[in-house]
């Protein structure tokens, strides 16, 4: 119906009701400013409503009070014509609310919500879940659950908007909400006609869920993953078959997380098992709003401050999940928390004076032993033995080549050869025992051998002063670093301006959302698959982000490409624009972030050189007195083997 700035019409009471200026409209109605009345609007219908609609109007308004106002735009009461035709509803009027999948896209919530920080998010999720919570009190269910049903202050409250499609009892009577967006509803849903489907407050949960999910990891779809079996995986059939990509049975699905995106459990196990109800169960086991109104809040108590960078938050215990898809990525998560690049949190000078004063343990302790060991008794006998033993078998020898030199043995000669051949028995003998002596000197001088060079390895390689030595070269590195930083910031700042050009492009390319696109072939489950994989608007969109994005082929690609070709086509240089402020603090950012990390390199530095220098000499105190008796043990063994042998020494 075409409405007329201030057009007279009637609520239920009768009294006249005075239209003002559009405020927006969709596929189903306009919504109007109320003259004299700032805080209602009306939404008056496109077409005349039937007598049905008429009544489900009048049963939402007898429900309100003021504890679904808080967060719901909820109907207060029909409006009818002078012709007493119903037209339309009178509601509250919403304030400063934005869509929530301004929200929870990284890139529009960075100039949407420009304080929202992962404590943000989950307070949202949980203020979300009290919103449904207040619906199902009044025994009504939202049914479309949607990125566009639920409006977010910048207080963190939420207000649910389109309520005249909610479904609404009234005795025996049904009205009910006959549509949905396919992304948010359940499986059991999935694929069937919801005319005359009567919703449950179960169906929502899935919804909810799924919201919850966008909120906390970014954007992502817990249904938009990477399927690993054949053929494309759409959205709506991972629902449908509860192909849940971060759930424990992904891989039994065959399904992964998309790339650089963080495991479940970053959200804490409690969090993690609501999410695994609501999307990897039957659908009686999913969790109520209550519940996860309990899991987020003791999330949000259990958030702390990322060291490195100011602007993440997250769960105790583990480390940012956030710098590292941010590294992997290059999307910037989260708004910047202002930050002065040049300004340090630290003494510089009195620590570098504490770190100089860390000086070096030296060169490794020599090991000596003095005096040196001298032959033991035994080996020494068992020397001359072997000698003695050597000399008489020589004399043997002699007699024997005397005797055959001047023509033989004297008669009789078998007495001779007896003799001969006794003699050269107990010298064999004693030969033979001689050597098994002294074989036992050179095992042992073998294995003391062995013995003091694994040592004399491990005491050089635990007292020697490299480590320190190292670490100190690193500090010193880093002090360079901190001392070039206003050099490093003015390049950085100089090159932003040369990019001007390239930023200026991909700021225009920015402002076209793909969700609000028309796009042959990619409807809104394709762009959520888009949003999963960090495509949201067409700055994004490059071929070599696409190849890895399921059910994106050529075709599909191309067109993508000519929607991005064609809106910047339209593109026009500005020279004399100046970097954007935005663009500065991120530069701002990113040189304080380095800062911090360089500064507390050197915090830790000091600690490390106190630690490393303090390991070395325990290491020489300790142990010098033991490495220096398995040196005199070698020492000794050297000794013995080379008596034993006759040897000199």
């Amino acid at each position: 119906m075409s409405v007329q700035s201030n057009q007279e019409m009637l609520d239920a009471s009768g009294s006249v009701i005075r239209i003002g200026k559009l405020i927006g409209q969709g596929g189903e109605g306009a919504v109007y400013e109320v003259v004299a009345a700032a805080n209602r609007v009306a939404k008056i219908y496109h077409k005349a409503i039937s007598p049905k609609r008429a009544r489900k109007i009048e049963v939402m308004a007898s429900l309100y009070s003021d504890v679904i106002a808080k967060v719901a735009a909820w109907p207060t009461g029909l409006l009818i014509t002078k012709a007493r035709q119903p037209i339309g509803l009178l509601m509250p009027r919403s304030v400063g609310g934005k869509d929530i999948h301004k929200l929870y896209s990284p890139k529009s919530r960075r100039s949407e919500f420009v304080r929202a920080d992962l404590r943000f998010l989950v307070r949202v999720a949980a203020n979300t879940a009290r919103a449904f919570g207040a619906v199902h009190q009044l025994g009504c269910v939202i049914g479309d659950v949607n990125h566009g049903s639920v409006l977010v202050g910048q207080d963190a409250t939420v207000q649910l908007i389109d309520c005249d499609s909610f479904q609404v009892r009234s005795g025996g009577d049904v009205f009910g909400c006959e549509v949905g967006v396919e992304t948010f509803t359940p499986p059991e849903l999935q694929g069937i006609s919801l005319n005359g489907v009567v919703r449950t407050a179960n169906h929502d949960a899935f919804g909810l869920a799924v919201l919850t999910f966008l909120l906390l990891f970014m954007g992502r779809h817990p249904f938009a993953g990477r399927y690993l079996g054949s053929g494309d995986m759409s959205i709506a059939q991972a629902i449908k078959e509860r192909r849940f990509a971060y759930g424990v049975r992904r891989a039994e699905l065959l399904m992964d997380r998309p790339p650089h995106t963080p495991d479940l459990q970053v959200m804490g196990g409690s969090v993690a098992q609501l999410f695994e109800r609501a999307f990897d169960r039957g659908s009686s086991a999913r969790p109520s709003p209550n519940e996860w109104v309990t899991a987020l809040s003791d999330l949000e108590k259990n958030l702390k401050q990322c060291t490195n960078n100011q602007s993440h938050w997250h769960l105790r215990g583990i480390s940012c999940p956030w710098c590292s898809m941010e590294a992997a990525t290059g999307i910037q998560l989260f708004p910047l928390v202002h930050a002065d690049p040049i300004s340090g949190t630290i003494d510089l000078n009195s620590l570098w004076s504490q770190i100089e004063a860390q000086t070096s343990p030296g060169p490794v302790p020599e090991i000596s032993v003095s005096p040196q060991p001298a032959a033991s008794q035994d080996a020494i006998e068992v020397g001359r033995s072997a000698q003695r033993a050597k000399i008489a078998g020589l004399s043997v020898g002699a007699i024997f080549a005397l005797l055959a030199l001047v023509g033989g043995f004297p008669a009789p000669a078998p007495f001779f050869l007896f003799v001969a051949a006794v003699a050269s028995f107990f010298l064999i003998r004693n030969l033979a025992d001689r050597t098994t002596n002294a074989q036992s000197y050179e095992t042992a001088y073998q294995a003391a051998s062995a013995n003091w060079s694994n040592t004399e390895r491990e005491w050089q390689e635990r007292t020697r002063a490299t480590a320190f030595d190292r670490k100190k070269n690193e500090l010193v590195a880093v002090k360079e670093q901190l001392r070039h930083l206003p050099d490093v910031l003015n390049q950085r700042m100089q090159q932003l301006s040369k990019d001007q050009r390239r930023i200026q492009l991909e700021k225009h390319l920015d402002r076209f959302e793909i969700e609000e696109a028309n796009i042959d072939g990619i409807g809104k489950g394709r762009k959520q698959t888009l949003a999963s994989y960090g495509i949201e608007t067409a700055a994004d969109v490059d071929r070599s982000k696409l190849h890895g994005v399921p059910g994106f082929g050529p075709k599909l690609t191309n067109a993508l490409m000519s929607w991005r070709d064609n809106l910047a086509s339209r593109f026009t240089f500005d020279p004399t624009r100046g970097p954007d402020r935005a663009d500065v603090a991120k530069v701002h950012s990113d040189i304080a972030l380095l800062r911090r990390t360089l500064e507390q390199n050197l915090v830790n530095g000091l600690s490390e050189l106190q630690q490393i220098r303090s390991q070395v000499m325990n290491t020489r105190t300790q142990f010098i007195e033991p490495v220096r008796s398995v040196y005199r043990e070698y020492l000794q063994a050297k000794a013995d083997r080379a008596a034993a042998l006759g040897e000199r020494h």
